[in-house]
Formats: C-alpha cells, structure tokens, sequence
C-alpha cells in the first residue's frame, strides 16, 4: 500500500519517497512505523533523524489527500473474534448507509481501520481541505454507533501504522492491510456523503494560517517545565524506573 501523489518527489508521510527502500528493508529495526496517510509536500533536511528528513505535516502543508478513514480501537477486548465481529459490523453500517465498501481493511493490532482509498490523489487546497473535512465529520457519525474514534478520524493530518510494522502495546502483533473494495473517487465519496465543497469553522483560512501568540507559548512552556522538574524530584525520590519509561511518567 503507498498512499502518496504522482510527484516522486511527494513525501510518504514522514519518509521522503528515496528512502523507502532504506525503511522497508530495515523495518524490523523499527516496529513502531509510521506514516501520514495524507501526503506531506514540506521536506526538511534533519541529520538527527533515520531518513534524513523531516516532512511537516501540517494542515497547510499537505500537499495530497489520499483517502478517507475510520479508526475502531477494541482497546482490551481486540480478540480475533471481536474482531471478526468488528468487521461484520461495519461491513453492515456500510451497506445500511449507502457507501461504497472500504479499500482496505487494517488490523492495527488492537482493532480496525476502514480506509476509503482515492482513485486519484487529490490536490491539497483550502477548499479539499474543507470538503474532506465535512466528509470526515459524515463518516464519524455514521459509525459512531460501532465506537469509532470521531477525533481520530477527522483528523486530516493523522498518522497510522505502516503495514509489516508491529503494534508493540498489542504484544507485538503485526499490522495488516487488507484489500476490501475498490478505491474511490473523492466527489464520488461525497455526494454519497451528502456533503457539498463548503468552509467550516475549523477549517477557515485564517484559522489555517494564524501564527501561534508567542507570549502564550513562553508561558505554557514555563508552566511545563516547572511540571517536568517537581516530576523528576519525586521520580528520584522513588527510583527504579529508567529514563523515559512510561511508568515512570505514569506514576
């Protein structure tokens, strides 16, 4: 699966197309991969990093949108037959609500991801934007029934899961893309959405481009770091957890 635009020059989320030769054949060095599944066009050299690059992935500086996408976290309970049910489920909702049948079918490790693959990559606009934003607002409704992840799956720039990658927090189980049904065409996947090219609120322009109030990131930075140092002093006190462990932050 490669969800990226016809340049070669596109990123694969965070991995510029000349280095996924380097990344596949050294996945097994690196089990928790993973990309953004609307293409990155904002490369930054960054020699601290694996690939070399950096690809920014915001919402301005996208440059493809590849797909649609529902993510279904079974949490504790993702069984193979909670699964399957899962599956069964939203194979249903689909049917019940008129929609094309997903492109693939994704066992992240802990649930499902339905992706609605694009037929052709589209150009990453304001206005797609805005439209693949309403679209996604219509799909997390429709299957918010089955407890999808809405936040998740109306977020535009999010990242998942690249496929032969392991889902170390499910007991290293490997994630797996299914093919399900046909890509779509994004218009196409609209109407049967109801939803027609409009701006929303989160999605103005201004919202887009509004820099950050320097101020505000100064003082939430202070109140962060004096936070971080009191957690660090009781950690000490307490010992046994090695840096950067996630007990550690926990406790």
């Amino acid at each position: 699966v490669v969800f990226h635009g016809p340049d070669a020059q596109t990123c694969l989320g965070a991995v510029p197309a000349d280095h996924l030769k380097y990344i596949w054949g050294t996945l097994s060095a690196f089990p928790s991969l993973y990309w953004s599944i609307n293409s990155s066009g904002v490369c930054y050299d960054a020699p601290q990093r694996a690939t070399g690059r950096y690809a920014s992935r915001k919402r301005n500086h996208l440059k493809w949108l590849n797909a649609l996408y529902v993510d279904f976290d079974l949490h504790k309970n993702w069984g193979s037959v909670a699964l399957q049910g899962l599956a069964v489920d939203i194979r249903r909702v689909t049917e019940a609500a008129g929609l094309p049948a997903p492109s693939w079918r994704v066992h992240s490790g802990r649930g499902l991801w339905a992706i609605w693959q694009f037929s052709e990559p589209v150009e990453s606009t304001f206005q797609t934007r805005a439209h693949w934003q309403l679209c996604a607002s219509e799909l997390g409704k429709i299957f918010a029934p089955l407890n999808a992840d809405v936040p998740c799956s109306n977020t535009i720039n999010r990242i998942m899961r690249a496929p032969g990658s392991r889902n170390m927090s499910a007991a290293g189980v490997a994630v797996e893309f299914h093919r399900t049904g046909d890509q779509v065409g994004f218009y196409d996947l609209a109407r049967c959405l109801g939803v027609r090219p409009a701006p929303t609120p989160i999605t103005s322009e201004e919202t887009e481009r509004r820099a950050k109030n320097p101020g505000k990131q100064r003082a939430a930075r202070a109140r962060w770091i004096k936070a971080a140092l009191g957690v660090e002093k009781l950690a000490a006190i307490r010992g046994h957890f090695g840096a950067g462990h996630r007990s550690w932050a926990v406790w």
